[in-house]
Parts: structure tokens; C-alpha cells; sequence
């Protein structure tokens, strides 16, 4: 388990969230039927979800849900690529959080064994 392969995992995300028509998104009713739906305004008005009926109680969280799906995606991949990025291996002569001083793998952010407990979790979060 390492993380070279978080990109990979990363990867088939980021180009859904490319492929995918770009935002903002929006919620609204539509004013003759009563439904909550989720619109793209962009060049077009395109019609994107129907979220079922404005008095459904769920109808409006999956709106908005829907609507900041691009956005938020977007905003979680990059966070997660900064922490990762965070977490480089190394391989040498390192002193761990106690001050010894080990040599092998290790984590130059968290000064651990490689992979570090956030390497792992990481990896684990994305292969489920």
C-alpha cells in the first residue's frame, strides 16, 4: 500500500468531474408542475435532475445535494491532493516525532514508517 497509488485511484474521479457538464448548477421549481429540478445556465439551459416534487421532504436536499456536486467534488479532490502531497516517502536516515533516529522508509510530513497512518487511510478511504 503506498501512495503512487492515489493518483491512480484519484484519476477515473477527476475525469468524471472533467466530463461532466461544467457549473454552476442551480435548484429551482418549476413554476407549472411544482418539481424541483437541477439546471446548468451556461450557453443553454439545460436541464440536469428531477428531484421529485417541492413538498417531497427530500426533494430539496437532493437538489442542492445535486446542484453543488460539481463544486464540492472539485473542492474535496484538491484538498486531498494538497494532504497527499503533504505525505512524501523518503528513504534514508530520519528522526521519528521522539527524536530517535531510525533509517529506512518514512514519511517526511508525519516523520513515521512508510506508509504513514494518513498514506493508509487514504488508500483504504478510496479502494472501498
Amino acid at each position: 500500500m503506498t501512495a503512487d497509488r492515489i493518483p491512480a485511484l484519484l484519476e477515473p474521479i477527476q475525469n468524471r468531474l472533467n466530463a461532466a457538464t461544467p457549473g454552476p448548477w442551480e435548484d429551482r421549481v418549476d413554476d407549472l408542475t411544482e418539481d424541483l429540478n437541477v439546471w446548468h445556465d451556461q450557453e443553454h439551459v439545460s436541464f440536469v435532475a428531477f428531484c421529485g416534487d417541492k413538498n417531497q421532504p427530500r426533494a430539496q436536499a437532493d437538489a442542492e445535494f445535486i446542484a453543488n456536486a460539481p463544486t464540492d467534488q472539485a473542492c474535496l479532490l484538491a484538498a486531498l491532493q494538497a494532504v497527499t502531497a503533504l505525505h512524501e516517502h523518503r528513504t534514508g536516515e530520519y528522526r521519528d516525532m521522539h527524536g530517535q533516529c531510525w533509517i529506512g522508509d518514512y514519511c517526511v510530513e508525519c516523520r513515521d514508517e512508510w506508509p504513514c497512518p494518513t498514506v493508509v487511510e487514504v488508500v483504504s478511504a478510496l479502494d472501498a
